[in-house]
C-alpha cells in the first residue's frame, strides 16, 4: 500500500468565515484506489473541505496537493486531477442531458459518441433530448455521474451521493463507486450514510462495468480525459455555441431586453417633443444611450446562467481556460447586443425621422465595434458584479463610467454617418473606438482569470 501514489495529501488546512472557523488544522492522506469516508454533523465542515479539495475555495492557511500538484502553483492544473458532485448538479438547465454532455466533452477534448452509450450507462438514455430544467433531483444526480464518466478524473469527490435517488440509484452509486476504487481512483465521500459507505471497500465492482473500467486505465495511461487537450481556439467556439443556443432557448428574456430598448427610444421620443431637427441631429446618441442601458440586462443574465444550478463550477473542474471562457461570453455578449443594435436602427429612423445618408456598411461597422467596446468589459464586470448582493446596481456603476469613451466614439461616428459625414471626421472617430477595443479585449481576458479565481 506505501508504494502507491498518494492522490491527496494535505496538511494543517483550515478555512474560516469571519470569526467562525469551518476547518482547523485538517491533516489528511489518500492514495489511489483508496477511499475516505467524511462523517459529521450538519455544518461540521464536509462540504468545505470537499470544495477546498477540489480547488474552488481557497484555505486560509496550510498546504494541499492532489495528484502530486501543488494547488498553489497550479490550480487548474490540479482540478484537471479531479471531479465533483455537489448539491448543485453543474448543469445548464436550458440545455438537455445530451448537449450539457458534449459541451463537456468538448471541452474534455473527448470523443462525442460517448455521450449517448454514457448516458444510456446512468439511466437517461430515454430523456437525451430533454431540458434537466425538467429532471427530478435524483435524474440531475445521474447526470452528474455521467459527466464524472466522461470526465474520468483521478480524484472523486462525493457530497451526499446517495442523496435524492431511489434504491436502484443506490446500487448504482454502489456499483459506480466500486467501479472507480478498483480502477485506481480515489474516492472521498461525505455522507450521513456511514453504514453504506462503510461497505464499500469490501465490495467488488459490478461485473457489467468492468469493460469500461479497462478503456479507462488504458485512458488513464495516456493522461487525463484520454484526448487531447482542446485549444483556446476550441473552448472558445464550444463556450460561444453554448451561450448562442442558451440564449436562444431564452428567447423571452431576449425579447424583453429588445422592448425595454424600444421603450428607451420612445422616452426620447417623447421627451424631446416634437422638434424634429433636434432629434435628427442627436438620433445616434439615442441609439447608442438605449444600447447602453439595455447592455446592462443581457450582460447580467449571460452570468446569472451560469450561476444557476452551479454551471460555472461545472465548467471550472473540467477545466476551462479562463481566457476561452471570456472570448466564447464577449463574442455571444457582442453578436447579441449587434443583433439589438441592427433592430434599433430602423426604428431609430423611423422616430427621429432621420435616413442614412453615409453608407450602411460603415453604419453596420461602427454599430459592431461599438457594441464590442461594450460587451468586453462588460463581461468582465458582471462576472465581478454576479455574486455581489447589490449586483443589479454594482454592474452599471462600475461599466458606465469605464465606457464612456466608446460611447462618445460610437455616438459621434453615427451621428456622422447618419448625416453623410459632410467634414471627412467619421474615420478619426472610428480608429478611436478600435483602438478602444483592441485595449478593452487585450486587458479583459487577462484579469478575467482573476476573477474566477477569487
Amino acid at each position: 500500500m506505501t508504494d502507491t501514489p498518494l492522490a491527496i495529501a494535505a496538511d494543517a488546512l483550515s478555512r474560516g468565515f469571519g470569526d467562525r472557523w469551518a476547518l482547523a488544522g485538517v491533516n489528511l492522506r489518500v492514495r489511489a484506489g483508496s477511499s475516505l469516508l467524511l462523517a459529521g454533523h450538519n455544518g461540521a465542515g464536509k462540504t468545505t473541505l470537499l470544495r477546498i479539495l477540489a480547488g474552488l475555495l481557497r484555505p486560509t492557511s496550510g498546504t494541499l496537493s492532489v495528484g502530486g500538484i501543488d494547488l498553489r502553483k497550479d490550480l487548474r492544473g490540479a482540478r484537471r486531477k479531479v471531479a465533483l458532485i455537489a448539491h448543485q448538479g453543474q448543469h445548464y438547465l436550458d440545455l438537455g442531458a445530451a448537449e450539457n454532455l458534449r459541451v463537456a466533452a468538448r471541452l474534455l477534448g473527448q470523443d462525442e459518441a460517448r455521450v449517448l452509450s454514457t448516458l444510456d450507462r446512468v439511466g437517461l438514455a430515454d430523456r437525451a433530448a430533454d431540458p434537466v430544467r425538467t429532471f427530478s433531483a435524483g435524474m440531475k444526480k445521474r447526470l452528474a455521474f455521467a459527466r464524472i464518466l466522461l470526465q474520468e478524473p483521478q480524484v472523486v469527490l462525493l457530497d451526499e451521493p446517495w442523496g435524492q435517488l431511489d434504491p436502484a440509484g443506490f446500487r448504482f452509486v454502489d456499483d459506480l463507486l466500486a467501479e472507480m476504487t478498483e480502477a485506481g481512483r480515489a474516492v472521498v465521500v461525505a455522507t450521513h450514510l456511514v453504514e453504506r459507505a462503510g461497505r464499500l471497500r469490501a465490495r467488488p465492482p459490478a461485473g457489467r462495468w468492468t469493460p469500461h473500467v479497462g478503456r479507462a486505465r488504458r485512458r488513464a495511461a495516456r493522461g487525463h480525459g484520454g484526448g487531447m487537450s482542446p485549444s483556446l481556439f476550441t473552448q472558445t467556439r464550444v463556450v460561444l455555441q453554448k451561450d448562442l443556443l442558451l440564449s436562444w432557448r431564452g428567447r423571452a428574456r431576449v425579447v424583453a431586453m429588445l422592448s425595454f430598448a424600444v421603450v428607451t427610444l420612445m422616452l426620447f421620443s417623447f421627451a424631446v417633443g416634437p422638434n424634429v431637427e433636434i432629434l435628427a441631429r442627436h438620433a445616434g446618441g439615442y441609439l447608442w444611450l438605449a444600447l447602453l442601458l439595455s447592455s446592462v440586462l443581457a450582460l447580467g443574465q449571460s452570468f446569472a446562467l451560469e450561476l444557476e444550478d452551479a454551471a460555472l463550477e461545472g465548467l471550472a473542474l473540467l477545466p476551462v481556460d479562463p481566457r476561452a471562457l471570456f472570448f466564447g461570453k464577449a463574442i455571444a455578449n457582442t453578436l447579441q447586443l449587434f443583433f439589438l443594435g441592427v433592430v434599433l436602427v430602423p426604428l431609430s429612423l423611423v422616430l427621429y425621422s432621420t435616413e442614412v445618408e453615409g453608407s450602411w456598411p460603415g453604419l453596420l461597422g461602427l454599430l459592431f465595434a461599438g457594441t464590442a467596446g461594450l460587451a468586453a468589459p462588460g463581461t468582465l464586470y458582471s462576472a465581478m458584479t454576479s455574486r455581489a448582493k447589490g449586483k443589479d446596481v454594482m454592474l452599471p456603476l462600475l461599466l458606465f463610467p469605464l465606457v464612456v469613451p466608446v460611447l462618445l466614439a460610437a455616438t459621434k461616428g453615427t451621428n456622422l454617418a447618419l448625416m453623410g459625414d459632410p467634414m471627412n471626421q467619421i474615420a478619426s472617430w472610428a480608429t478611436i473606438l478600435v483602438c478602444f477595443d483592441l485595449v478593452y479585449w487585450s486587458l479583459c481576458p487577462v484579469l478575467f482569470g482573476r476573477v474566477l479565481d477569487d
